[in-house]
């Protein structure tokens, strides 16, 4: 009876860690799910809660594949803003533009700083991406299937947090949702920290998503959204923390067998 407590979930709130468990209650984990966004209207949205407002160091995870290599900027996930009152730029993010992969950070200074992939990215493949900023050196960095890709070396500045929520297949800005996805997204996780090499190799697994509780970094993990195995639309659940997201536009159909 205990063990079924540790990951119950209520309607008013949930027992999540309860005893704090080294795998977050996902003992048995497997990847066999995740999810698809039509570039169109889908979107998650994760919330605002105070864990998401990261500034200092951060790590941000998403495996990816996309539909479009030809149109602009579309967003993976993260906390970002682009509030038109004085185009200055808040937030963190992961994008898909174009034909490469992008993290974004914003300082509220005018435009993004942006670690840009140089990788030319191919329709219908799966790709693991990871972004860095380390506020303390100015550095950004992307990462593509754990190997460095592109950076981006700036003043010392904090990122500013944006209010919006963390969305994942598209961003929020002037509380207009725009920039949509295209394709499929597996196993989101973000980071108080900006992991390592070695910790970023382990996370890649050679092209295989693997159990993110039984590695050191994650320790320094905020949230983790399995995309599809613990999800029942609209509900897509954090498997770490509290910031469970709301699918829009979406149903079970869009849960798929796709997976890296």
């Amino acid at each position: 009876m205990a063990i079924r407590l540790i990951n119950q979930r209520y309607a008013n709130g949930k027992l999540k860690n309860f005893f704090n468990t080294t795998d977050a209650g996902i003992s048995s984990f497997k990847d066999l799910y995740s999810i698809e966004f039509n570039g169109i209207d889908q979107r998650v949205n994760c919330g605002d809660d105070i864990s998401l407002y990261i500034t200092n160091k951060i790590s941000l995870s998403a495996w990816f594949k996309t539909e479009d290599v030809t149109s602009g900027q579309r967003y993976l996930c993260g906390k970002y803003e682009n509030p038109l009152a004085d185009n200055k730029e808040l937030g963190y993010c992961l994008v898909n533009d174009g034909n490469k992969i992008e993290f974004w950070v914003g300082r509220q200074e005018s435009g993004p700083k942006k670690a840009n992939g140089t990788t030319v990215l191919s329709a219908s493949t799966w790709y693991h991406a990871v972004g860095t900023y380390d506020a303390t050196t100015g550095i950004g960095q992307i990462y593509l299937n754990s190997v460095l890709d592109g950076s981006g070396s700036w003043s010392i500045a904090p990122i500013v947090s944006s209010s919006n929520g963390f969305y994942i297949g598209c961003y929020l800005n002037d509380n207009i949702e725009e920039d949509f996805f295209n394709g499929k997204i597996d196993e989101i996780s973000l980071y108080n920290d900006v992991l390592s090499l070695s910790e970023i190799q382990e996370i890649w697994n050679s092209g295989k998503p693997l159990n993110l509780a039984k590695l050191d970094s994650y320790s320094k993990c905020v949230s983790w959204w399995r995309m599809g195995d613990t999800d029942s639309i609209p509900n897509v659940l954090d498997s770490k923390g509290d910031n469970d997201g709301t699918a829009v536009n979406m149903s079970s159909a869009n849960i798929k067998t796709d997976v890296p």
